[in-house]
């Protein structure tokens, strides 16, 4: 959950493809780009070099990683590259109110009504942070219209962040921008200075109503404010609304609405304003007779409201998370992020709405995903209520990075767990058995020691001491305990970890034999009784160890017919288990591939191969594997029958990618040598 990641340009072309220059102006240049390990549009925006001290730029970053709203998009992260400072936000789908109007598109008051009362309410919710965010471009190009008919506000950057409310921006938009915004910038031009850097313009959150205003004026109007041909707000049945719009417009900053928030209550009472309006001729003695009561009964009513509001809220949001839970068992995605954006909206700072999420994606064993979401997705930890759930999510973090077998930052993530709630023994016991496989045995004795403290079970006693004796090559030992945690225990976590030390003791014993075949049988045998006792989800990962250890196995024995034959059923038979899971990863593929290739069973590895092109299109990866068994189905053929046409085709698809994604490996080199070998 760190606010800056820090590329190296190597880094970023593998996290990252860039697809396309999108804009490009006052703020910084745009690009959309596809996430490569979500396998998800994205923009990333460069943001325009700007001195400011690191402190303030934390802070900033860490204010807009918080911000959570069903009408902005997502941010993603933001990371620095040879020096400069990129911003990653969900890609919408949807056309700008720009386009629309350029597609000579006419709003119907009803919809400007709608739409303008939604961008008021996402303004405001940006004004009313501890730090209020200036938008300070808000105009028909940077609000989007999903296909759900509702607005996303796009384009607000680091810059906007204000202190003293008052933030800089580095640019104008002219017909958008306060009157008072494109004089400071004229201004500034004309005494020499460049609003492009750390100088920049003054702003404040009056600055955004103009831009509200100007932007509600153009879609009634069909032009900009400054080249208005004569078409008149006041031709609008709404007299309200032109008031509010007129409002808005007002060139003295303070004869406008103060903020976005008293914009948007004005929105909100359009209807009553006209009605007020058109019954003005009425008797006035009844009016404030009226008035005064609905006053009196409005005081009771708040007071009321108030507390019930609160209890509404929560209990709309507690039916949020019940849906969330609901969706996690069902697998439903979709429906699970649509109450996710729902609970967040209404409550950014708890929890576990993010709990579910986070939770969905480790149960379905996708662990990078779950991790680029809480690294991307989840507000700081400081920022955030419910400390059991925020323990969860931390849990949930070290238990991915743990399966990605990166146990250092398991270890930080299962410290901060304990930090939020010191009272479940499981974070104590992963913590041991993560601080053994990074080396650390010490502090796992330590754990070990105070185990009766913690509340670790006999299981997790015998899990952590088998960790300890793995650690110190005591193999023999290390088999015992695990064996005897496996016989004990009712938890399947604890039973998955422990046929996982079972498995290294094992291949432990193994090193330095001289025939380690009785070990590797040994060690698929285990795997696979493991497999038939934990749950789905341990089994998956259990059928990869077996899939690795059997084709290591397999290629061991090229020339044992016998032993090659048992090992290269024991692999493919894994492979195949794992691949109808629907979480077969491209090495696994290409793994899966080989040793068909060895066998020379090119139709089968064919089959496969088109289920990999099919998986992972755009994957460098598979171009490779299909342009290498593309060379083999070649070279098993008489020297006058080959045809190498189809392996120069997916060695130039490999070739192309690698291109694109300014990426290449050994394997492509290789490929790049068979080439030139063949044409």
């Amino acid at each position: 959950m760190s606010l800056f990641t820090q590329y190296s340009v190597e880094e970023f072309q593998r996290a990252y493809t860039v697809k396309e220059q999108i804009g490009k102006g006052g703020a910084g240049v745009v690009f959309r780009a596809q996430h490569n390990r979500l396998l998800k549009d994205v923009v990333i925006k460069k943001l325009n070099d700007v001195i400011k001290d690191d402190g303030q730029q934390r802070a900033e970053v860490d204010i807009l990683k918080n911000l959570r709203h069903p009408y902005l998009p997502q941010v993603y992260d933001f990371f620095t590259m040879n020096g400069s400072c990129f911003t990653v936000m969900e890609f919408i789908k949807g056309s700008s109110i720009k386009q629309l109007i350029d597609q000579n598109m006419r709003f119907s008051e009803q919809q400007i009504i709608k739409y303008s009362r939604q961008l008021s309410e996402v303004v405001s919710y940006l004004h009313s942070q501890a730090l209020p965010v200036i938008h300070g471009d808000i105009k028909p190009d940077n609000i989007i219209i999903t296909p759900e008919d509702n607005i996303c506000l796009i384009d607000f950057n680091i810059s906007s962040v204000s202190t003293g409310g008052v933030a800089w921006t580095f640019g104008c938009t002219r017909g958008y921008s306060a009157p008072e915004q494109v004089s400071a910038y004229e201004r500034l031009k004309a005494i020499g200075g460049n609003p492009s850097n750390s100088q920049g313009v003054r702003i404040d959150k009056r600055s955004d109503v103009f831009s509200i205003g100007a932007t509600m004026y153009h879609m009634y109007a069909g032009e900009r404010l400054d080249k208005s041909s004569g078409i008149k707000v006041s031709d609008v049945q709404s007299d309200a609304l032109v008031n509010i719009i007129n409002t808005a417009l007002r060139s003295n900053p303070n004869e406008r609405y103060q903020d976005a928030g008293e914009l948007y209550d004005a929105i909100c009472q359009i209807n009553n304003k006209d009605n007020e309006i058109k019954r003005i001729s009425v008797a006035f003695g009844v009016i404030r007779f009226l008035f005064a009561l609905l006053a009196m009964v409005g005081i009771l009513l708040i007071i009321y409201g108030y507390t019930s509001l609160d209890g509404e809220r929560n209990e709309r949001y507690y039916d949020y998370i019940g849906e969330m839970e609901d969706a996690r068992e069902d697998g439903d995605e979709d429906a699970l992020l649509k109450y996710y954006k729902l609970a967040i909206s209404m409550q950014p700072e708890n929890a576990q709405a993010y709990y579910q999420v986070a939770a969905y994606y480790y149960d379905i064993g996708d662990y990078y995903k779950a991790i680029d979401y809480i690294h991307g997705e989840v507000p700081s930890d400081s920022y955030l209520t419910e400390d059991d759930y925020i323990a969860g999510i931390n849990d949930i973090y070290a238990e991915c990075f743990f399966e990605e077998q990166n146990y250092e930052d398991a270890c930080d993530a299962w410290e901060t767990a304990i930090k939020y709630n010191d009272e479940v023994p499981a974070y104590y016991r992963n913590l041991a058995v993560s601080y053994t496989l990074c080396g650390n045995a010490d502090d796992a004795r330590d754990i070990l020691d105070k185990a009766d403290k913690y509340g670790i079970s006999d299981d997790g006693i015998y899990l952590i001491r088998g960790e300890i004796n793995n650690a110190e090559g005591e193999y023999e030992d290390a088999i015992d305990d695990f064996e005897e945690c496996i016989d004990i225990t009712e938890d399947d976590r604890t039973m998955y970890l422990a046929y996982v030390g079972y498995s290294e003791a094992i291949t432990g014993l193994a090193e330095g034999e001289a025939n380690a075949n009785t070990y590797y049988e040994q060690n698929i045998a285990l795997l696979n009784r493991g497999a038939s006792q934990v749950s789905d989800q341990y089994r998956l990962s259990l059928l990869k160890r077996t899939a690795d250890i059997a084709r290591i196995a397999y290629l061991a024995n090229q020339d044992n017919e016998v032993y090659a034959n048992e090992f290269l059923l024991d692999a493919t038979s894994a492979y195949s288990q794992i691949e109808n899971t629907g979480w077969m990863n491209e090495v696994e593929y290409y793994n899966y591939i080989d040793l068909y290739i060895k066998t020379k069973n090119f139709d089968k590895a064919m089959e496969i191969q088109l289920r990999m092109d099919n998986a992972f299109e755009e994957s460098l990866l598979a171009a490779e594997s299909h342009a290498f068994l593309e060379r083999q189905i070649q070279l098993d053929k008489p020297v006058d029958q080959r045809d190498y046409t189809e392996f120069c085709n997916y060695y130039r698809r490999a070739q192309s990618i690698a291109d694109t994604n300014g990426t290449s490996d050994e394997r492509l080199v290789r490929l790049a040598e068979i080439y030139r070998e063949v044409v």
